[in-house]
């Protein structure tokens, strides 16, 4: 099969403009995933950081690990985030905003709050974690998001993404056909 030169050059066209687009695509894509799961684990490190300092008060007050976390429970509601308090063993002392498993222990090894994967119930979440000693006892502080709806939005943007690539390849086809046309008519009045 043999194909003319304006096949050949609107094909050409579309496979370099497809090339751009779908490295594009693949770039604002990556780029908007970090962005999105650093916006999240900087909100959760906030929330983490106002638990805890909620805790620290309530112990102030000459509350116990139990009554302070009551107390907080009360005080930092949080809608879509788990909210979770727990003795350095990581068994749970209070968890609100949500259910864990009652097996599930949270693993905090560090005084600085940090963000990790972590999975429940077959579910990803994302969690930040930080251990406090307050009155000489240790305890977690755990605030965790579901990252379902973040990876519900990454699908939404691939998508959409994929729709705006067909779209401009159909427009980058039609242009390349009519381009061509234009391009090769004075060849074809010259033979």
């Amino acid at each position: 099969m043999s194909w003319s030169i304006r096949a050949r050059l609107s094909l050409s066209y579309s496979a370099l403009v497809l090339a751009v687009l779908a490295t594009a695509t693949m770039v604002i894509a990556g780029v908007e995933s970090r962005s999105s799961l650093s916006r999240l684990d900087a909100e959760l490190q906030r929330l983490n950081l106002t638990l805890s300092a909620v805790m620290l008060n309530e112990f102030g007050e000459g509350l116990d690990l139990s009554g302070a976390a009551d107390e907080a429970s009360i005080e930092v509601v949080t809608p879509g985030r788990i909210l979770l308090i727990a003795h350095e063993d990581g068994s749970i002392v209070r968890a609100w905003g949500g259910t864990v498993p009652a097996s599930w222990r949270p693993t905090v090894t560090s005084l600085e709050v940090e963000a990790s994967a972590v999975t429940l119930n077959g579910s990803n979440y994302r969690m930040a974690g930080r251990r406090v000693v307050a009155k000489g006892q240790p305890f977690l502080v755990s605030v965790l998001a579901a990252m379902a709806p973040l990876e519900e939005d990454q699908r939404s943007l691939f998508r959409t993404l994929t729709i705006g690539i067909a779209a401009a390849l159909a427009v980058a086809v039609l242009g390349g056909l009519l381009i061509g046309k234009l391009a090769l008519r004075p060849l074809s009045s010259r033979r």
